[in-house]
C-alpha cells in the first residue's frame, strides 16, 4: 500500500490510547510515512504546535475525546493561529454522531474518520486532504 506521494508527510498523532496511537503509526508506516510524532493529549499537542515545531507538521490526526483540552478545542486553537493555516486536521474518532461531525467541520477540521477503519481508507482520506489519489 506504499505511496511515494506520502513519504515526506510529517504527522502528529493525538490520542489518549497508546494502542490506538500504535495502530495509527503502523497504518501510516505501511503507506511509507516515516515522519510521525505522537502525544497523548491536546495540551501536549498544543505545546508542540504553538512552538516553532508546529511548522514541521503537515497533518494532525486527532481524537475528539481527550483528557483536558478536547480535540475540538485544539482544532479551534490551531485555526486561531495564523502560522498554522496550512496544517491539515483529520479527526479520527469513535464519535460518529452527525452533530460531532458538523461541529468538527465548523471548528475547522478538514476531515473526519470514524473508527474502526482500514489502512486503505485512512490513506484514501489523507490523499483527499492533500489533493492526491
Amino acid at each position: 500500500m506504499e505511496s511515494d506521494g506520502f513519504k515526506n508527510l510529517r504527522i502528529l498523532i493525538v490520542d489518549d490510547m497508546p494502542a490506538m496511537r500504535s495502530i495509527l503509526r503502523d497504518m501510516l508506516n505501511s503507506a511509507g510515512i516515516e515522519h510521525i510524532d505522537e502525544v497523548e493529549d491536546a495540551d501536549a499537542a498544543w505545546e508542540n504546535l504553538s512552538s516553532s515545531r508546529g511548522l514541521e507538521f503537515d497533518l494532525l490526526l486527532l481524537d475528539v475525546v481527550l483528557p483536558g483540552m478536547s480535540g475540538l478545542d485544539l482544532v479551534r486553537a490551531v485555526r486561531s493561529n495564523p502560522h498554522l493555516n496550512e496544517l491539515r486536521i483529520l479527526m479520527v474518532t469513535s464519535e460518529g454522531r452527525l452533530d460531532h461531525v458538523d461541529e468538527a467541520v465548523r471548528c475547522g477540521a478538514n476531515g473526519y474518520l470514524v473508527k474502526p477503519f482500514t489502512d486503505e481508507r485512512l490513506i484514501e482520506v489523507i490523499g483527499a486532504l492533500f489533493g492526491r489519489k
